[in-house]
């Protein structure tokens, strides 16, 4: 049988025995420690502090602002009411925030996290996390491991907007609630699937409404052309690439840095297929022709499996992704190899034919003209001199 341990109406210091214990707060700003065994902790009312200590522990702040630190264990941590601070410890965690603008860090462990009601701050930490914002406009950081932020709602209830700081702004466009998640959350998980939102870690895509991510574009979203245009989205292609198997001068992607194109083209690297096609003087230049070792090089440190997006539009157009003029999709063979191709056919079983832009494809490097490719070594130095002037 667990020990009890009770508190008074006023301020108390609690420690639990080596055992398993129940210890009550009550009334008062309590500090209950459970030490070693399967304790249970109750804060009561006021800003309580409760420290479980060793073993699997299941913490209750009540309410008041109350800190909870699980410590080792696979621990159950319950905020309540109040603008708590959560920490997980060590050990796979559950952890619920409950009300008030909480503050969770999960810790070590694979935890599953739910800030409940209230602008809550939520750290995944370590592990394999599964984080749920709830109600309120939360901020979520993943951490090491692959996370998972959950969303209640089909995709089609929410605007994801990649933003240049490096975050996810995902608004539910019923309630009007955003929440903001960091690029190290790798999945969002809504009731009718899941979208991985973050590929190395996103091609920025030029909407009306602003950056959007390629991977979160759905059939029907509008896109700006290089001219201003907005034009629907008619499909999007995926493709999973193996690196194990593949040619990697045809499966690595090709990283254009931030500036190598041209002041702020691509506005932050891009990392595209190889065979992807950019406008650079009145040309569409592969990506793969364009490599010179230093500014645009293939990017070797890739998962072994990855996904390419690829944006068809009604016509042959260009997009701009991290503001550089890339082509859209021209249906050809390999449409066929894509992840999604039933469901193309399934929306066009007649197809279409999509006539090319007018310009001129270099493919090779060889194609690439001389004077475009002294062009790209002095950006290239350039850009080597401004990295080492702001580091100096």
């Amino acid at each position: 049988m667990p020990t009890p341990i009770h508190g008074t109406p006023d301020d108390d210091v609690l420690d639990g025995t080596s055992g398993n214990d129940i210890i009550y707060g009550k009334a008062g700003d309590d500090t209950l420690t459970g030490e070693a065994g399967a304790d249970e902790l109750r804060g009561g009312s006021g800003d309580d502090t409760l420290l479980g200590g060793a073993d699997a522990d299941a913490l209750f702040g009540g309410s008041g602002d109350d800190t909870l630190d699980g410590g080792q264990g696979e621990d159950e941590i319950y905020g309540g009411t109040g603008d708590d601070k959560i920490y997980g410890g060590a050990g796979d965690d559950t952890i619920a925030g409950g009300k008030g603008a909480d503050f969770i860090k999960g810790g070590l462990g694979d935890d599953t996290i739910d800030g409940g009601k209230g602008d809550d701050e939520i750290y995944g930490g370590a592990g394999d996390d599964v984080i749920t914002g709830g109600k309120g406009e939360d901020t979520i950081k993943g951490g090491a491991g692959d996370d998972t932020v959950v969303f209640s709602g089909n995709r089609d209830q929410y605007t994801i907007i990649a933003n240049n700081d490096g975050t996810f702004s995902i608004t539910n466009d019923v309630t009007g609630e955003t929440d903001t998640v960091d690029f190290d959350v790798e999945s969002a998980q809504f009731d009718d699937g899941t979208v991985t939102i973050c590929f190395m870690p996103g091609t920025m895509v030029r909407t009306p409404s602003g950056e959007v991510a390629v991977e979160t574009l759905q059939a029907g979203d509008h896109v700006l052309t290089s001219e201003g245009a907005a034009q629907p989205v008619r499909w999007i292609g995926r493709q999973t690439v193996s690196t194990r198997f593949g040619d990697p001068l045809r499966v690595l992607p090709i990283r254009i840095k931030a500036g190598a194109l041209g002041e702020g083209v691509p506005s932050r690297d891009l990392l595209i297929s190889p065979d992807h096609a950019i406008l650079v003087d009145g040309a569409l230049i592969h990506a793969g022709a364009l490599v010179n070792g230093t500014s645009i090089v293939r990017e070797r440190d890739v998962p072994e499996v990855f996904t390419y997006y690829h944006v068809e539009l009604d016509d042959h157009s260009l997009v701009l992704a991290e503001n550089t003029p890339a082509e859209t999709f021209v249906d050809n063979v390999e449409r066929l190899n894509f992840d999604n191709w039933a469901e193309y056919q399934a929306l066009y079983p007649e197809g279409k034919t999509i006539t090319e832009l007018p310009y001129p494809r270099a493919k090779a490097h060889r194609q690439v003209p001389v004077s475009l490719r002294v062009q790209l070594m002095a950006r290239a130095q350039a850009i080597g001199a401004a990295v080492e002037k702001a580091v100096a």
